[in-house]
Formats: C-alpha cells, sequence, structure tokens
C-alpha cells in the first residue's frame, strides 16, 4: 500500500496537533512572560514530544502485523490463534500493539509467537533493541535502582528494577556461551574504526582480585575470615592491558572482569587473546607484566608469557607495594617517618632492592641483641618477602627506561570495574548475575561497549519464515 505521511499520520496523531498548540501559544507570550514559564514549557514539550513519538510507534508497529496462514520458527509450524495485545518498551516509553498470534500448530496451551515480535527481535518479548542497548548502558554504569530512577525523571521510560535486572541477565545469556568469538570480533570491529595507528611503545598487562559478598559463599556462624578471605566473600578478578606512547604517556587501556572463577581460566584466557592482538598490531613494543607480589598474579603472568612469548619483555613487581613492605619493615624496627622516607627513595635507586634488605638485615640483628623476638620477627618476614621478589625490583633501571614502576591503572580497575559497583551497601551477588554486570562495564569503560552491542543484536535475532502451507511438518522434518 502506498501512502504519503500527511495523510496517514495527521488524522491519528492527536498529539501533534498538541504539541503545536503549546509552541504557538509559548510563541504568543510576551518575552518576560515566557522566560518566567520556560520550566513548566520544557516539560509540557517533553511531555507532549514522547506522547508523539508513542502514537508513531504504534502505527509504524501495527503495519508489521502481515497477515499470513502460519509462520514456521525453528523448524515448528504455528497457526494462528487469534488477537492479542503486546505491550512494547520503546525508546519513548510503553506502546500498546494490537497483533494476530500464532500457536504452534497441534497445540492448545503451547506459547505464543507474533510477527511484530519476531520482526522487532524483541529483547524478553517487550522491550526493542535500541531501547534494549539504552537500558543495557545504563546497567555497565548504575544500578538498576539508579538506572530506574534516573530514566523515570528524564520523562523517557518507566521501567521496574526487576526488569532491568531480567534484561542484564539475557543480554550475559546471550554474550557468554559466545564470549570468546564475540570478543574476537569485537576487537576487529575496533580496528576498523581506527584512522591511525597510535605510537605505542609499550604494552603493559597487569591483573589483580578483590573480594565480594557472594550469596553462596562459606558463611560460618561467628567467622570473620576464611583461608580465602572474608567469612561470606570470595575472590572476583580483573585485569588490563594498556597501551603506551613516549614518555609514559598512556594511550588506552582495555580491561575485562570475572566473578570468582577457579585458577581465574576465563581472565587469564581474556588477557591473552588481548594481548596477542597488541602484540600483533604493535610487533616492535616492548610487554611490560605489572602486579603485586601475590603468587596467583605471577602464575598466570608466566602462563601469559609462556603463551605469548615477547621479544622483548620485562618483569615488575609493583613498587608501591613494596614501599608498603619496606615501610612495614622499618616501623617494626622502631624507625621514625624521615628514615622510612630515605629508604622509599633508596629503593628506587641502582642497587636499591639489595640496600634495602641489607639494612632490614641490620636492624634484625639489632633486634636480637635487645631480645625483642616478635619486631624482629616482622621485619625478617619483610627481608623474605624482598628476597622472593627482588629480580623484579630494579627500579632504577625501570625508571631509566621509561618503564612504568606502578600498577595504579590496575588499582583503578579493580575499584572502577568490580569494587565501585559490586561492594555497595548490603549487597551480595550470584555468578550469574554479578558476571552479567561485570561484562557490561568492562566492555562500557573500555569503549567498546558499542561494538559488543552489534553481536548482541545478532545474537537475539530467531530465524523464521513466514508459511502459506497448511502442510503439517513431519516427524522427521521437525527434528531437522
Amino acid at each position: 500500500m502506498s501512502f504519503t505521511l500527511p495523510e496517514v499520520l495527521l488524522p491519528v496523531i492527536p498529539s501533534l496537533t498538541s504539541l503545536i498548540e503549546l509552541v504557538e501559544a509559548q510563541l504568543s507570550k510576551p518575552v518576560d512572560a515566557a522566560a518566567a514559564e520556560h520550566a513548566s514549557f520544557e516539560r509540557c514539550l517533553r511531555e507532549r514530544t514522547m506522547a508523539m513519538e508513542r502514537e508513531v510507534h504504534a502505527i509504524v508497529l501495527g503495519r508489521l502485523d502481515e497477515p499470513t496462514e502460519g509462520l514456521v520458527v525453528n523448524g515448528v509450524r504455528y497457526r494462528p490463534a487469534g488477537k492479542a495485545p503486546l505491550q512494547v518498551l520503546t525508546m519513548a516509553g510503553e506502546v500498546s500493539v494490537s497483533r494476530t498470534v500464532y500457536r504452534a500448530r497441534g497445540s492448545s496451551d503451547a506459547p505464543t509467537v507474533g510477527l511484530v515480535d519476531l520482526h522487532l527481535r524483541l529483547v524478553d518479548g517487550r522491550t526493542t533493541l535500541a531501547t534494549a542497548e539504552l537500558l543495557t548502558a545504563f546497567l555497565g554504569s548504575v544500578t538498576p535502582t539508579t538506572a530506574s530512577s534516573l530514566l523515570a525523571q528524564t520523562g523517557t521510560l518507566s521501567v521496574s528494577k526487576s526488569s532491568l535486572d531480567r534484561l542484564a541477565k539475557r543480554v550475559h545469556d546471550k554474550w557468554e556461551p559466545k564470549r570468546a568469538s564475540f570478543e574476537e570480533q569485537v576487537r576487529v570491529d575496533e580496528l576498523r574504526t581506527e584512522v591511525d595507528r597510535l605510537d605505542v611503545e609499550q604494552i603493559v598487562v597487569s591483573l589483580d582480585g578483590v573480594m565480594v559478598r557472594m550469596k553462596d559463599a562459606p558463611n560460618t556462624p561467628g567467622a570473620l575470615k576464611t583461608d580465602d578471605g572474608p567469612h561470606g566473600h570470595q575472590e572476583a578478578s580483573s585485569g588490563v592491558v594498556a597501551l603506551y606512547g613516549p614518555n609514559l604517556a598512556r594511550l588506552k587501556t582495555t580491561g575485562y572482569a570475572r566473578m570468582p572463577e577457579s585458577k581465574k581460566g576465563i581472565l587469564t584466557e581474556q588477557l591473552q587473546g588481548e594481548l596477542h592482538a597488541a602484540m600483533t598490531r604493535y610487533p616492535k613494543a616492548r610487554v611490560v607484566y605489572l602486579a603485586d607480589a601475590a603468587s596467583e598474579n605471577w602464575r598466570i603472568i608466566n602462563a601469559l608469557q609462556a603463551a605469548t612469548r615477547p621479544s622483548d619483555f620485562v618483569m615488575v613487581n609493583d613498587y608501591y607495594h613494596a614501599a608498603e613492605h619496606l615501610a612495614a619493615g622499618l616501623t617494626a624496627s622502631g624507625a621514625n617517618q624521615s628514615i622510612i622516607k630515605k629508604w622509599k627513595d633508596r629503593l628506587c635507586e641502582p642497587g636499591g632492592a639489595d640496600a634495602c634488605v641489607a639494612e632490614l638485615m641490620r636492624r634484625s640483628r639489632m633486634l636480637s641483641v635487645k631480645r625483642s623476638p616478635a619486631r624482629m620477627k616482622a621485619v625478617m618476614s619483610e627481608v623474605t618477602y624482598f628476597n622472593n621478589h627482588r629480580d623484579r625490583m630494579d627500579y632504577a633501571r625501570y625508571l631509566r627506561q621509561n618503564i612504568p614502576i606502578g600498577s595504579g591503572v590496575q588499582e583503578a580497575a579493580c575499584k572502577t570495574y568490580v569494587a565501585l559497583r559490586h561492594k555497595q551497601s548490603g549487597m551480595s551477588w550470584g555468578t550469574r548475575g554479578g558476571q552479567a554486570i561485570l561484562t557490561l562495564r568492562a566492555l562500557w569503560l573500555s569503549g567498546r561497549f558499542a561494538y559488543a552491542w552489534r553481536r548482541i543484536a545478532s545474537a537475539l535475532q530467531v530465524d523464521f519464515q513466514l508459511d502459506t502451507s497448511r502442510r503439517r511438518l513431519n516427524a522427521a522434518q521437525l527434528a531437522a
């Protein structure tokens, strides 16, 4: 059917007339009065514009309900089963559409589908893809409660916290099974949009963990801490691959975050894929592995090193953690703040780690003479720390070669990716819901959400075809 826009829209969109009247009334007021009442006008303009959008949506969506004898969805034949309303959530709010529904042939109580639903690939059976993208972006930034409140204040959408929770999990269920493939495709999409290749001198890889309260974590009554951390908690993790240019200018940071998992296997896989892509793109860049002294971090780093084998690499124990250990040992020996600062500076000079170990040993012997076994034990604990990690503490050389010595980017990732969202008051998490949010946050904060959404939208598509035949499908056809 052919038509012109005014012939269809003007008779069926009363809000368009209302909108015009509002604007004309505002323009007819004296300037002072119009200015004084502008806030009220702006709110009314928003309401009537949204109303007009919803009426346009109702027209456009109604056209998708094409008459047909039936559908075939995923190999199953459906036949018409009457009319039923559908509440579609659009970016302008909820729109009611009356459409034909279809039920699997031979079943009187099976769920129904409609052409409007299938054409639009509605998420959760009610939300348009554009609206789902908007809501999902919110979920990567704020809690569902905050998102619901902010959206309501804009006058755009009224959507409940529970609906937002379900949406996040729905997106997660489409992303996670194809995660590795999607991540690779996102990298490719991102590279295609880069106009110029970055001047990358160093690729810095770092990771760490952060404790989050889990719904299914051991929760021993009266216990304050288990072997793995505070009771009721388990360790989530995050990792980053950061690109540095001349003079330690950070050009780009890509991060990942995972809920507690065995051996941090998926995080390791993600970092390996990201590192391999960066090394392929920038083959002359030095690879820097940077982390605190936690043995799990270096187990994973060693696995990454073995898998990617960069020709130029260096391993760095985070300076600031080392300085904290040095300060703890000196404090236990009775050193004041002036002495502690002096030795922290000395740690960054040539032979600094060896000199610090020698100083701690000297102070330990003095405590032995003074018969202070507890303090001596505390000092020797820090000596052991330095002895175990001093081959990654050549800070003078690192600074001379413009190699970063602090894992501040990773500490920020732990905070922004995980802690700010998952450690709010009273929060506890299940793995599925928690990972849904962490995935969205990592994509959003890494600047990759738009690329990822293309893949998610594609995964939400349901294959179907119109059917004009009344012939039943036999068992073999249904199985196929």
